[in-house]
């Protein structure tokens, strides 16, 4: 995985019952696309975010750090909420 996409698209934080938390993201894992485009980091994803309005489920694609220090790719569906 490109580091631009570590630097710059990695979750920092996953609030309790938040949309994020109930699709199983965790701090660490690193956004890498939404609904099938790619985004390369948070200009590029809120730039997409703009299309959707809060309550919309979109395919985010992650890349999530597993035990030995390797990103495994996943899809998960959000439910989008309100920025905080």
């Amino acid at each position: 995985m490109p580091a631009n996409y570590i630097l710059s698209s990695m979750i920092s934080e996953v609030l309790s019952g938040s949309g994020a938390d109930k699709a199983g993201l965790t701090k660490g894992s690193v956004i890498t696309a939404i609904d099938g485009t790619t985004v390369d980091g948070m200009e590029a994803l809120q730039e997409q975010l703009q299309y959707y309005r809060v309550g919309d489920k979109v395919t985010l694609t992650v890349q999530t750090p597993g035990k030995d220090g390797e990103y495994e790719k996943n899809d998960v569906e959000v439910t989008l909420g309100k920025q905080s």
